[in-house]
């Protein structure tokens, strides 16, 4: 499915991901180092571009800012009591999220 949407280039199934890896490190390798240095650079300005940067910061912050709020505190004083898991799942299973979502 995630080949489909355009999320990766390709699957692989799990008995052929070594040999799948190892044979696109060995065209890799086969590049020149200053063209691979140059793809890295531009892949990486790219993320910049679309704010990866900016969004990682302010996503630093309010975790900072989160922590020290009374529900930050709250959380913590939840997730020493029944575990870091238990804790997540009574806050989230109201919304549904991720792994508590019903399967249809």
């Amino acid at each position: 499915k995630a080949a489909e949407i355009g999320l990766v280039l390709e699957v692989v199934p799990d008995d052929a991901l070594e040999n799948h890896a190892m044979a696109l490190a060995r065209r890799m390798a086969r590049l020149p180092v200053s063209q691979l240095v140059m793809l890295k650079l531009l892949t990486n300005q790219t993320v910049e571009n679309m704010g990866f940067a900016s969004s990682r910061l302010l996503g630093t912050l309010f975790d900072g800012v989160a922590r020290h709020t009374q529900e930050g505190r709250d959380f913590v004083r939840r997730a020493e009591a029944v575990g870091f898991r238990q804790a997540v799942r009574e806050r989230d299973d109201p919304f549904e999220d991720y792994g508590s979502r019903k399967k249809s």
